[in-house]
């Protein structure tokens, strides 16, 4: 009888196997808590001019293969000007209660502001009460959502999705979205929550969504 080699048992058994899916690494966080703004809506100043995320669709959806599932609703927080003082400085205890080795962050902001300034802040929580902090800048993890071709870019997050609202068309402008993620130096702590803070520049960043990664 013959022998099949151990190279041939290998290839057969990989005609009839695959690795499974690893989405169970992901759990996407429940913002709609503390949202204060639909995504229907118009805001940013703009609540006359059609200016909303309604081309964005909301439920379970990846986002550079990161599964995100998007609400009804964003976190929008204040910049430095007057006309955003109704949306608050921070939002605080979005609930995770989880351990977590990687933060995946779906956001954009309203405004420029300067090159590698400091928008925004997600302050982590632990379960000892003690706690890191991820700088969002803006350069590096997002720019102001109403975008010009080309693209400028950013250094450490990625533009990942485009989209398009009246506003926008008037003034040929596209709609960007930005995935950014943080790596956290504690994996095996809990995370009891996180705070989503503004640092009052003139950019005023908002958060659609936030998924956490435990490997």
């Amino acid at each position: 009888m013959k022998v099949l080699s151990s190279s041939v048992i290998f290839f057969l058994a990989s005609l009839t196997w695959s690795a499974p899916a690893r989405d169970d690494i992901y759990t996407p966080i429940d913002l709609q808590p503390l949202a204060n703004q639909m995504l229907k809506d118009s805001f940013l100043c703009c609540r006359n001019r059609q200016n909303s995320l309604a081309e964005l669709n909301t439920g379970k959806q990846k986002f550079k293969s990161i599964p995100f599932n998007i609400g009804e609703g964003l976190i929008q927080l204040a910049n430095d000007s007057e006309k955003l003082s109704s949306f608050p400085n921070s939002v605080e205890g979005i609930k995770v209660n989880s351990k977590i080795s990687k933060l995946h962050l779906l956001l954009g902001t309203g405004f420029a502001a300067e090159e590698g300034a400091v928008i925004g802040k997600i302050v982590i929580i632990f379960d000892d009460d003690s706690e890191e902090t991820m700088e969002i800048a803006y350069g590096k993890d997002v720019r102001e959502w109403w975008g010009s071709d080309p693209e400028i870019g950013v250094t450490r997050g990625e533009v990942c999705w485009e989209g398009s609202n009246e506003s926008a068309k008037s003034e040929m402008k596209k709609l960007r979205l930005y995935l950014t993620a943080w790596d956290n130096p504690k994996p095996k702590r809990l995370v009891k929550t996180i705070d989503f803070c503004s640092t009052k520049t003139t950019s005023a960043p908002f958060l659609v969504g936030m998924t956490i990664e435990n490997r």
